[in-house]
């Protein structure tokens, strides 16, 4: 179960992947000095520098420092930015390895994220290639 699904009432029943889905989602959709006094969560916003490359390498820096420190269920392997969409949106893939009750298996994502207002959006990048752990 993802940590701040305690919070909800009744947390969603789901798998692995969904659960570390929607806690990454919560973790970067988050913004430093608005989510707790204890520690910083999420990014830092972007929207000045939205055609920088400096700024999609922090982005990158900032997400794998998430994962890192707050996602311990998911080890990145390769995290890399594919370009940005008309609706200034960066398409960020993540591969890495999930850690599931039955072991550890191969996770691709796709996180989109918006630069103007921040707003992070993650998916499987391929169906064919998630496997989902129970």
């Amino acid at each position: 179960m993802s940590f701040l699904n305690r919070f909800l009432e009744s947390p969603p029943p789901d798998d692995e992947l969904s659960a570390v889905m929607r806690n990454l989602s919560h973790l970067l959709c988050a913004r430093p000095g608005y989510s707790s006094r204890l520690i910083s969560y999420g990014v830092a916003d972007y929207l000045a520098q939205q055609g920088n490359k400096g700024a999609q390498l922090s982005i990158l820096r900032e997400i794998e420092d998430v994962i890192s420190r707050l996602e311990p269920r998911l080890r990145l392997r390769d995290l890399s930015c594919k370009g940005r969409d008309a609706e200034l949106r960066l398409h960020i893939h993540l591969r890495g390895t999930l850690k599931t009750r039955k072991g550890p298996i191969p996770c691709q994502l796709k996180i989109l994220f918006h630069l103007p207002s921040g707003d992070v959006q993650i998916e499987p990048d391929s169906e064919r290639e998630v496997r989902r752990g129970t």
